[in-house]
């Protein structure tokens, strides 16, 4: 189950490293997969057989981009 957290909170655990991070980024992984599929279904269909990998791979650069630029976060808008 995803843990709540505010922005300092989301800063704070995908910024210590270890489990606590660990544990943070299967949580943000897990919000991007309900969040993202609606969005992308807008663009592709369900039925199509990419569908799904490209539903994964728009999650991992997201990671990846969230990591990259954590500490440029600015907390003017909600983490998530």
């Amino acid at each position: 189950m995803t843990k709540t957290r505010d922005n300092d909170s989301w800063l704070s655990d995908l910024r210590a490293g270890g489990l606590q991070r660990d544990i943070a980024l299967v949580d943000l992984h897990g919000l991007l997969h309900r969040a993202l599929p609606q969005g992308i279904s807008r663009l592709l269909s369900p039925e199509n057989p990419a569908f799904e990998s490209l539903i994964e791979d728009t999650i991992q650069e997201t990671l990846l981009k969230v990591m990259d630029r954590l500490e440029t976060f600015e907390g003017r808008s909600q983490f998530i």
